[in-house]
């Protein structure tokens, strides 16, 4: 993954410039950590209310921009408000097991919402 990232760096300065991808990718770390901290402290369960906390804490982000850090992030949707997965071992995507079934059949058991 590492070695897959520094290979779009290495593009993506070519083709934009140093300073404009370093300073895309600070603005975008600093998005996710405002984000991030925005959930933990409070409910919120929309994207546009999401989007509008981050532009009165200095934070500029479209929706776009918004989805997919949410999907990065691991963020998911609980009981209307957005919320950080449990660290107990159910993934990011409400993943809680895998069973084959015959040859070609694969169950995967999810929480609620998140098949």
């Amino acid at each position: 993954m590492k070695m897959q990232l520094s290979c779009i760096y290495s593009r993506l300065k070519g083709v934009f410039g140093q300073a404009e991808v370093c300073g895309h990718l600070m603005l975008k770390r600093e998005r996710q950590k405002k984000l991030l901290n925005l959930i933990r402290a409070k409910r919120i369960g929309t994207q546009e209310a999401l989007r509008e906390h981050l532009e009165r804490a200095g934070v500029p982000a479209t929706q776009s921009s918004l989805s997919r850090d949410l999907e990065e992030l691991g963020v998911v949707k609980h009981r209307g408000a957005y919320a950080l997965p449990h660290a107990n071992g159910e993934s990011a995507r409400g993943l809680l097991s895998l069973d084959v079934a015959g040859d070609v059949l694969v169950i995967d058991r999810c929480l609620p919402g998140l098949a």
